[in-house]
């Protein structure tokens, strides 16, 4: 690697597939003045991320070896330790070395430590973007304590503190005793949903759906505690004979288990199937094909409760309505905006109660709301919130050193 400064920001995360919110982030800056680099993990077995953003320069960490331990050498030790809880340190920590920015983004708490080191080395300001409560995944309790403790200490490196919605804002600044993080919402960027029709969607044609049948849409990863089950297993007790119900997203263990639980209730390729996942590029032009959209997030843990998923945004930018669970964010962006309705949902039977309520509701009307919204729920409008963001954290990073110079 050679040190390269071309890019006004480095913004990193280790995933092979890339956040949306990120590359969209990238893009934007990079138009708006502030050349972006994204650093993330292996590449996956397509090339999808560079395929639909041929614009944004992604640099992936395969191969990064270097003695990350020499670099940080000068870190303060808490920084250095902390770095050390996550697989990917030490090939971030060198990545980062090796690109000079004025502005390091560190996406999610594994890449903090390494992002805060290399601020400091290149005497750049420092913006956290938390895509979530991290703390609060499925970890044991002394694992997400630890976290917990870690994310605590680190946020006082950060200049700017952002995250994706209020909920998770005001419990950082309550934990934390941090100023609170800006709001950015994972909206989809308009470029991928302007001049969509329902009629020209291959997802009806995909799935076999009929003109009778109506189409209710999961998209996103298949994983674990998402009530992914349970949904399946309400199908088989749902008794408006005109749903369907079609999951959009990567393969995984857990989709193959679906699958076969759906196949043991005679539901696969009937009443329940699977589509390959789409890239950002054309995700919203399947996603506008569905009748109605679904959020089925139990409250397992304190992320499950506050959460705002991708596909919210994504279903609101096309206009569907939505079947959510409960939670402050759901409701807020759901029931509250009057685009679909929240319900309980843990049981086979609540989903197959819910789902009947639901669509043989005024869907019409959730939709002409969802609508009425969609441009506001657009990254074109959400994302103008990064420039000055990173103006902010140059100026406070210029305020501190300043401070830190002083007699």
């Amino acid at each position: 690697m050679h040190l390269c400064t071309k890019y006004r920001v480095v913004s990193i995360c280790t995933d092979e597939r890339v956040d949306r919110r990120i590359l969209d982030g990238a893009r934007l800056l990079s138009e708006a003045g502030w050349p972006t680099l994204v650093i993330a993990g292996p590449a996956p077995d397509d090339l999808a991320d560079e395929d639909s953003y041929p614009d944004v320069p992604i640099f992936r960490l395969t191969g990064v070896h270097a003695p990350a331990d020499a670099i940080a050498v000068h870190s303060p030790a808490d920084v250095q330790h902390a770095g050390r809880q996550f697989p990917w340190h030490r090939r971030v920590l060198s990545a980062v070395h090796a690109f000079s920015a004025e502005v390091y983004i560190a996406n999610d708490l594994p890449q903090l430590p390494a992002a805060i080191i290399a601020a400091q080395q290149h005497g750049a300001a420092l913006v956290y973007d938390a895509h979530e409560y991290y703390p609060s995944q499925p970890f044991t309790k002394a694992i997400a304590a630890s976290l917990e403790d870690v994310e605590r200490r680190m946020v006082r490196y950060a200049d700017v503190l952002v995250t994706v919605n209020d909920s998770i804002a005001d419990l950082m600044a309550m934990r934390y005793a941090c100023p609170r993080p800006h709001t950015v919402l994972n909206c989809p960027s308009r470029r991928h949903a302007s001049a969509l029709r329902a009629e020209d969607s291959p997802l009806r044609k995909f799935v076999g759906a009929q003109p009778n049948q109506r189409v209710l849409l999961y998209q996103g990863n298949l994983l674990p505690s998402r009530n992914l089950e349970e949904l399946v297993e309400g199908m088989a007790l749902v008794q408006s004979s005109d749903v369907i119900l079609a999951f959009m997203g990567r393969a995984s263990a857990v989709g193959e288990a679906l699958k076969e639980r759906a196949t043991n209730l005679g539901l696969i390729g009937g009443r329940v199937h699977f589509v390959p996942e789409k890239s950002a590029a054309e995700l919203l032009s399947w996603t506008i094909g569905a009748d109605a959209g679904i959020i089925p997030y139990p409250h397992s843990d304190l992320n499950t409760w506050l959460v705002s998923p991708n596909k919210l945004y994504e279903f609101l930018a096309v206009g569907l309505p939505i079947l959510a669970s409960h939670g402050p964010e759901l409701r807020r962006f759901v029931g509250d905006l009057g685009v679909g309705v929240n319900a309980h949902l843990a049981t086979p039977r609540d989903f197959a109660t819910a789902i009947d309520g639901f669509m043989s509701g005024p869907l019409d009307g959730y939709r002409a709301r969802a609508r009425e919204v969609s441009a506001r729920f657009t990254w074109e409008h959400e994302g103008q919130q990064w420039p000055g963001i990173l103006s902010q954290a140059v100026n406070e990073s210029k305020r501190q050193r300043a401070t830190r110079a002083a007699p």
